[in-house]
Parts: C-alpha cells; sequence; structure tokens
C-alpha cells in the first residue's frame, strides 16, 4: 500500500493526465507513437478480491502513472502539428538549463559542442522512455539538466583525494540541487535510487549540513 499511496501522491494516472489536459487516448497514444511524449513511469497490475457473505469476486486492472510536470509538455504537443521541432524545443530548455547551472559554479558534462549534442540526445531517448518521469520531480528538461549535472559534480569531487574550502562548498551546491530536482523515489526503489547514493550517503559521508 505504500506504493499505491507513493504513486497516487506524485504522479497522475493515465485516465487523470487526460482529464487534465482535455486529450483523448487515441491523441496521446499517437503523440507516444511518434516518440514525442514519454511513456508511463509506472505501470500497475491490480488483481483485487472481495469476499463476502453475498459472493466472491475478483477483477484485474492496469494502471498507468505519469509524472505531473506532463501536462506542460501535452500542452507543447497540443500546440504544434510540427513533430520534428518538439526535440530542439527539448534541447534548447535543457541547455539553457544547463547553462544556467553552469554560470552558477557547476563544472559542465561534456567539453565540447558535438559531444553535448550527443549527449542531449541520449538524454531525449531517456525521457521519451519515461525514465526521467521516474527519477526527477517533474519530468521537465530543467529538471532532468539540473540532476546530471549534480551527479557529474559529485562524482567528480567526491573523487578527489581531499576536498578544501571551495570544493565543499560546490559539493554542498550540488547535492543540494540534486536533492531538488530528484524523485524522492517509491519506498522499494529508495535504498538502490540515485538520490539514496548522491543525496543521502554523501550527507552523512561528508557530514553535510541538510538545511
Amino acid at each position: 500500500m505504500k506504493l499505491i499511496k507513493y504513486l497516487n501522491e506524485n504522479f497522475y494516472t493515465r485516465q487523470e493526465l487526460l482529464e487534465l489536459t482535455a486529450i483523448n487516448d487515441s491523441l496521446l497514444d499517437l503523440y507516444q507513437n511518434k516518440l514525442v511524449m514519454p511513456k508511463a513511469s509506472y505501470s500497475l497490475a491490480i488483481t483485487l478480491r472481495c469476499d463476502s457473505f453475498i459472493a466472491k469476486h475478483q477483477e484485474q486492472e492496469s494502471l498507468e502513472f505519469y509524472a505531473k510536470g506532463y501536462i506542460n509538455w501535452l500542452k507543447i504537443l497540443s500546440s504544434t502539428e510540427n513533430y520534428e521541432t518538439v526535440f530542439t524545443i527539448f534541447s534548447k530548455r535543457y541547455t539553457d538549463a544547463t547553462n544556467k547551472l553552469a554560470a552558477q559554479g557547476l563544472n559542465t558534462i561534456t567539453k565540447c559542442r558535438i559531444e553535448f549534442e550527443a549527449h542531449i540526445k541520449s538524454e531525449w531517448q531517456y525521457f521519451i522512455n519515461g525514465t526521467y518521469g521516474l527519477c526527477t520531480k517533474s519530468g521537465a528538461p530543467e529538471e532532468i539538466a539540473a540532476k546530471e549535472l549534480a551527479i557529474f559534480n559529485i562524482t567528480r569531487l567526491t573523487a578527489l583525494p581531499s576536498l578544501n574550502r571551495v570544493d565543499r562548498a560546490k559539493l554542498i551546491q550540488a547535492v543540494e540541487l540534486l536533492d531538488e530536482s530528484s524523485a524522492t523515489f517509491a519506498p522499494h526503489e529508495l535504498p538502490t535510487s540515485s538520490r539514496q547514493k548522491f543525496v543521502n550517503d554523501i550527507r552523512e559521508q561528508y557530514q553535510l549540513n541538510h538545511n
């Protein structure tokens, strides 16, 4: 039941997503088949059995859960018929977010434009597969960029033999950024999640204050 509670609090079911965006099943399927709309982050198969003094009953239901930020993404899709421009929108938002974070002192993942373009294409595939709808809070391109940049910086800094004052400040910055952008994860996922490894464990290991 903890899993169901987590999903209901942090995600929209497929039906809720359709109702909130006023689109139908067929259109959502079309977007997903065109590879411009992320797949569900979770698929839940439920078997319900009810026994009473009158009768016994059993039924099965399948539910899909989507990141709440996908409402805004569906609004973008609904406003265009040129699906080739959708990746460009994702790429620009991801790039703008990365540049903003780099200006705040975080090291960038790649060193040249060609590498960065290949990186974004890889991120796009994870986005469409629904991966980032699971491991970020909203599934938005900005949070994806924040999560990946934070993990890159945490990994880089914790590989150093020791941290000076500046390095420690950057580590705190990266951990807080990941804390803000990362999903809290379902109870059965948390022990092996990126949140546990790069937020909880790092805070404990380096004795970082958690505001």
